[in-house]
């Protein structure tokens, strides 16, 4: 049977969006319980980032800040990191676009960076906004906890 090009093409741009999907499993829940509700330590801030939606959820996005591997998450999932004071990018790759922001962290500070993606060619493009306590707690409320960080987690 032969098939129309424009359905080969369709059924090979799926293959090749499903063969570059991942699935970054979630940490135990007691582990997320734990972090939701985490203190900055001692003359650090806290940054979580977030990615509480659901479109583009298995393609992982992988989250550095200054070049320091912060995590890999897909949708619905945040990680953390304790960073000392200073100035950071954020940069999230892995998507169709890579997307940054910088922030200036504060010690003895929580900071929500939340992760937008919108539809894109194969996996979504993605913005970084760093927003208000309020909207990065009920957006956490609504993630799990990747189980793919970096080094700079709290013990």
């Amino acid at each position: 049977m032969k098939l129309h090009p424009i359905l080969h093409a369709v059924i090979l741009l799926c293959l090749v969006a499903s063969g570059c999907s991942s699935n970054i499993a979630a940490a135990p829940s007691d582990v997320d319980a734990r972090v939701m509700n985490l203190q900055p330590p001692s003359g650090k801030a806290l940054v979580y980032i977030l990615r509480p939606t659901w479109l583009g959820k298995p393609f992982a996005g992988h989250i550095t800040a200054n070049g320091q591997v912060i995590g890999s998450m897909q949708g619905e999932m945040y990680v953390y990191a304790a960073l000392d004071p200073g100035q950071y990018e954020f940069k999230v790759t892995g998507q169709d676009n890579d997307s940054h922001i910088t922030v200036n962290l504060e010690a003895g500070k929580k900071y929500y960076i939340y992760q937008s993606v919108y539809s894109g060619v194969l996996k979504g493009f993605t913005s970084l906004d760093l927003v208000d306590d309020d909207k990065g707690r009920a957006a956490l409320g609504q993630c799990a906890l990747s189980n793919d960080l970096g080094s700079n987690v709290v013990p």
